[in-house]
Formats: structure tokens, C-alpha cells, sequence
């Protein structure tokens, strides 16, 4: 009785859902179900959409912590880049729904950070600051994402930004990559500057 309890409520309240770092894989599996079946009932249930690509990045980011050799490695990884592309699906479904729901930039954003398309990601960022500047996690991410494109000066502009302890540099001439140790030593200046170094 008491597992179609949790079914029910699962079902019944699949969109605003427990913390999905928390679910194990048969409740994300649930989850996607109910969402589908929401979607059947409703195709223009932007929460059914959203919720059901969060719950595919979820999915997609287990299938890599678990890998034990480098054939199953290959195999998460794929698997990983399919529940992605499934996620981005879902938030692009979201998106033409609703243009204005920043989560849904946000989080196709991270689904293309975990394929490894840091360009789309920040495209995806963006627009998800532009809609909420306030989210510190999302200039979080975009950080990561110039990071990950060796672009190391925004990046620390980005996560300046969040802790307010970094000001933002002036404009450069150039635009070339630098590389990560002067990164490193960028924001140690930086933070030196500030009176934040030990």
C-alpha cells in the first residue's frame, strides 16, 4: 500500500517533485513517466517539459559517475550525450512555449555543457541572465563555460561578479586565449589587489 502511495504522489505531484539529486533511478524513471503522461494530456505543459529534461540530465550525469572500465566508460558517456540531447528536447519544447523561463535557458545550458558544447551553453546563459540577473548560479556556469573555451578572463569576470570581490577587468586589446596558470595568477593579482589574499 504504501509504494502506491508513492506512486500516487509521485504522479500527482510529479512538477514540483523531491530534490532529484536525491532520487534514486526508479523514481527519476517514475518521474519521466508521469511527465509523459502529462505531456499526452497536455502538450503545452512547459513544467511537464521541464521537469521531465531535468530529470534526463539527472539520469545522464549517473550513467557517468558509475562507469568501472574504459568499454563501460564509452557506454556512459554515450548514454549521458543521449539523455542530453533527450533534456535538450524538453527545454527547447519549454523555450517555444514560454520564451521568458529562465530556468529552461538555464538548464539546456548545463545539458550542453555535459556534451561539451560550451558555445550553446552560453548562449543558453545569456539569455537566462538577461531573464534573472540575480542568479549567482548561472553566472556560475557561464564562468565554467568560458573557462572550459579558454576564454579565462571572463570567466573571472563572471565569478567576480558573484562574489563581488573581483572587479571587472577593463577591455582588452586582444582576445586571445590565455592559458590556465595565468588565469590562476590573474585572479591571485586580482585578489591581492583587493585585500583578500592571505
Amino acid at each position: 500500500m504504501a509504494d502506491n502511495n508513492n506512486e500516487q504522489k509521485t504522479r500527482e505531484d510529479w512538477f514540483a517533485g523531491p530534490s532529484l539529486g536525491a532520487a534514486d533511478d526508479s523514481d527519476l524513471d517514475a518521474a519521466i513517466e508521469a511527465c509523459t503522461e502529462a505531456i499526452k494530456t497536455d502538450s503545452e505543459n512547459a513544467d511537464a517539459y521541464y521537469t521531465r529534461g531535468v530529470c534526463y540530465v539527472e539520469q545522464g550525469k549517473r550513467k557517468v559517475q558509475a562507469p568501472l572500465c574504459s568499454r563501460v566508460m564509452m557506454f556512459a558517456a554515450e548514454r549521458m550525450k543521449d539523455r542530453c540531447e533527450l533534456a535538450i528536447k524538453d527545454f527547447t519544447r519549454v523555450i517555444e512555449i514560454n520564451p521568458d523561463y529562465p530556468d529552461a535557458h538555464y538548464s539546456r545550458g548545463v545539458a550542453y555543457m555535459l556534451k561539451g558544447d560550451p558555445d550553446r551553453a552560453i548562449a543558453d546563459y545569456d539569455r537566462a541572465i538577461e531573464l534573472n540577473p540575480d542568479n549567482g548560479l548561472v553566472r556560475l556556469n557561464r564562468g565554467r563555460a568560458y573557462f572550459m573555451r579558454g576564454e579565462n578572463m571572463r570567466a573571472v569576470e563572471d565569478y567576480g561578479e558573484i562574489t563581488g570581490t573581483i572587479a571587472p577587468p577593463p577591455p582588452r586589446e586582444t582576445s586571445r586565449p590565455r592559458s590556465r596558470r595565468s588565469f590562476w595568477s590573474e585572479l591571485r593579482r586580482r585578489k591581492s589587489e583587493t585585500g583578500l589574499a592571505e
